[in-house]
C-alpha cells in the first residue's frame, strides 16, 4: 500500500516517465546527424512510449470523473497520435525486450513490426512520438496539479531516500581492465576468436 489515491499514482508514474523522455529527446536531437546514437535513442524512446501507453489506459479507467474525462479530451489531439501507430507495444516487447522473439518465443519477422500503421521507421517520427507522450503528460499535470504535488511529497514515503550503495565500476580504466580480462578469458578458451572479433 503507497497511501496514494489511484490519480497520485498514475501521476507519479507519469512523472517519472516524463522525466525520463525529455532527457532522451534533447540528447536525441543534439545528435541528430549521429546514426548510432539517433538508433539506440530510438529504441529507449519506443520502450517510454510504451510505458506511457500502459499506464494511459490506467488513467482512462478512472475516465468516470468528469475532470478526468476533461483531461482525457484535452490530451487526445496527442494521444489519438501515438495510437495511430499500432505496433508500438509489439514493437516494444517482441524487437526490443525479448531479442525479436514473439509472446509464442518463435522469432519474429521485423517487416511485421515496423512500417505503416506500426511504428515510425523514420528517426523524425520516432522523435515525434515522445513529444507526443510529453504534451500528453504535461496536460495531466496542468489539470491535476494538487494531485501532482501531492504524489510528489509523498515520494519519500512510498520510496524512500536511501544513499545506495555503489555497484558495479568506477571508472573508465576499470571498464577497459575488465574488458582487456574478458578478452584474455575467451582467446584462452578458443585462440581463434580473437581474429574473428577484429572482423578477420
Amino acid at each position: 500500500m503507497t497511501g496514494l489515491s489511484r490519480l497520485e499514482e498514475v501521476m507519479m508514474v507519469l512523472a517519472g516517465l516524463k522525466n525520463q523522455l525529455e532527457p532522451c529527446l534533447r540528447t536525441f536531437k543534439r545528435y541528430r546527424h549521429d546514426q548510432e546514437a539517433k538508433s539506440c535513442l530510438a529504441n529507449y524512446l519506443l520502450i517510454l512510449v510504451a510505458s506511457f501507453l500502459q499506464e494511459w489506459q490506467q488513467l482512462e479507467r478512472l475516465g468516470s470523473s468528469p475532470e478526468i474525462r476533461r483531461t482525457l479530451i484535452a490530451a487526445a489531439p496527442a494521444t489519438r497520435r501515438i495510437r495511430a501507430w499500432r505496433g508500438i507495444s509489439r514493437a516494444r516487447s517482441s524487437m526490443l525486450a525479448h531479442g525479436f522473439r514473439g509472446k509464442d518465443g518463435r522469432l519474429v519477422n521485423t517487416s511485421t513490426l515496423l512500417g505503416p500503421n506500426q511504428v515510425p521507421t523514420t528517426f523524425a517520427g520516432q522523435l515525434l512520438l515522445g513529444e507526443f507522450a510529453v504534451y500528453a503528460i504535461a496536460t495531466v499535470i496542468c489539470h491535476h496539479k494538487a494531485a501532482a504535488d501531492n504524489a510528489l511529497s509523498s515520494l519519500s514515503t512510498v520510496w524512500p531516500d536511501e544513499e545506495q550503495e555503489s555497484c558495479g565500476i568506477n571508472t573508465m580504466a576499470d571498464f577497459e581492465q575488465e574488458i582487456v580480462m574478458l578478452r584474455g578469458e575467451i582467446f584462452a578458451i578458443d585462440p581463434s576468436l580473437e581474429h574473428c572479433f577484429r572482423g578477420g
